[in-house]
């Protein structure tokens, strides 16, 4: 016998034979009485009651096992009709609605493959750059010596400074509307639409670098060029192979945002039924959306359009590799390293329009392929922009068409005062925090940002407009 029934059977001496082992081990006490059916006449023993024990286990055991399968079914069932509900009430109203609904049935066959749940969660983390994952990528790039030291940091406190640096001079919106209207993605020929009023600056130039610390240290917007990695990769991205290999060797399908038109007006809300979207949703293939954009050049604004939002994630450290110099650490990219969330990307077609919103962080955008318009403004236009507010689905976002505005029924626009200027491939602007942006593709176009922080300018003004606290 083993050593456990050796002991056992020491401490409750009793008849230890190979059958009486045999019929604990079965679900029935049968067997035992029929070798023993003595038994029946002892007084309950220690053997006894574990076999009575064990009669009454052995069938809860099975029940428990049986709901537990039965729970794991349904819950798997519930995921993948969640999933069905979700992507259908994004893809209402989409002219193309049949491409659109056999690429949801793909999508649905991977999802009985691979479980819902893991589709989920890779659309949330392509989306929203990953939550806690982000922040393990984060530590994992620590973890490989990415992230250097915190040493000193390279900007001082903004709290020291005593004097704000001027904004550059600003326009009336309408004139700037009226001049280049946003559903026109060609370039004008009005020397003054390139860079607007922002200082354009030699990042390789000791003195122009200089200058352009000053004023990202006080939160002035300006254009850099000549930087050594970016054109690196601008040369690197121009090579369609080379993103299609990348971008398909991690995922087989891509969230891609949807548009009926040029338009693409961003919102929050994605769980709210009861909320008319303005985009929708599709999965394909990097390969299969690149063809899509660059088709584009040639197609009516009016038709649907693919947009592609990326943020990094641990399986695109590739996209760091390239952008060697954004990842977080204290220089001239970073005013706050230890805040910085990572490399967003977005990869568009000519013509897409962007509605005005403003971001909270100290964003540097690095145009990597083709040229977007930007329409930009500070934080204090904030009661001429008809923002929705902080309830709504499109908070932070304007209303109305900036390509044909309503000036009667939105007045404020006419006092609103702005700048243009055009980001060119291998060029980056820094966007201060809280500043407006309305973007336009004037070509099939990467742009790639990264955040660190927010500042202390312009922060008051969003309190006015009751989109902080104080």
């Amino acid at each position: 016998s083993p050593p456990f029934f050796s002991l056992f059977f020491s401490l409750f001496p009793l008849p230890s034979s190979p059958s009486l082992l045999l019929s604990l081990l079965l679900p029935s006490s049968s067997s035992l009485l029929l070798h023993f059916p003595f038994l029946l006449f002892l007084p309950p023993t220690p053997i006894l009651i574990a076999m009575r024990v064990k009669q009454v286990l052995i069938p809860v055991v099975l029940a428990a096992m049986l709901v537990a399968v039965f729970v794991l079914f349904t819950m798997e069932h519930s995921n993948h009709n969640t999933l069905k509900r979700i992507a259908n009430s994004l893809l209402k109203d989409n002219d193309d609605g049949r491409q659109l609904s056999k690429n949801l049935k793909e999508s649905m066959a991977k999802v009985a493959e691979k479980k819902a749940t893991s589709l989920l969660g890779n659309i949330q983390n392509m989306l929203n750059g990953g939550g806690r994952t982000e922040n393990q990528f984060m530590s994992m790039i620590g973890a490989d010596n990415y992230l250097v030291d915190k040493g000193t940091p390279y900007y001082k406190k903004e709290e020291t400074i005593k004097e704000y640096i001027p904004f550059p001079e600003l326009r009336p919106l309408k004139e700037i509307l009226d001049e280049w209207n946003t559903d026109d993605p060609n370039i004008p020929n009005i020397p003054y639409m390139i860079n607007g009023s922002l200082e354009v600056l030699d990042y390789s130039n000791p003195k122009d670098k200089q200058r352009a610390e000053l004023l990202r240290f006080h939160e002035v917007p300006f254009k850099l060029y000549n930087i050594p990695f970016i054109q690196e990769t601008v040369k690197k991205w121009g090579d369609d192979n080379y993103l299609i290999e990348n971008m398909d060797k991690i995922y087989e399908s891509h969230v891609i945002t949807t548009s009926k038109s040029n338009k693409f007006r961003f919102f929050t809300n994605r769980h709210d039924l009861s909320y008319q979207a303005p985009t929708g949703m599709s999965t394909m293939s990097f390969k299969n959306f690149w063809e899509k954009q660059l088709q584009a050049e040639t197609r009516s604004l009016n038709s649907i359009h693919y947009y592609l939002q990326l943020a990094t994630s641990p399986q695109y450290r590739w996209i760091y590799d390239d952008m060697h110099e954004w990842r977080p650490q204290n220089n001239f990219w970073f005013g706050e390293p230890e805040k910085n969330k990572g490399i967003n990307c977005r990869f568009g077609a000519r013509g897409i329009s962007a509605s005005n919103h403003y971001d909270g962080g100290r964003n540097f955008i690095a145009m990597l392929r083709g040229s977007k318009r930007y329409i930009i403004a500070p934080a204090d236009q904030c009661p001429n922009m008809h923002l929705y507010d902080r309830s709504h689905p499109e908070s932070r976002h304007s209303m109305g068409d900036w390509a044909n505005l309503d000036y009667e029924k939105y007045p404020q626009y006419l006092k609103a005062k702005a700048t243009n200027v055009v980001l060119k491939a291998g060029e980056v602007l820094y966007l201060p925090s809280y500043w407006f942006h309305h973007i336009i593709s004037n070509t099939v176009s990467i742009q790639c940002n990264t955040r660190s922080g927010l500042a202390i300018r312009g922060r008051k003004d969003l309190v006015k407009c009751g989109f902080y606290a104080e």
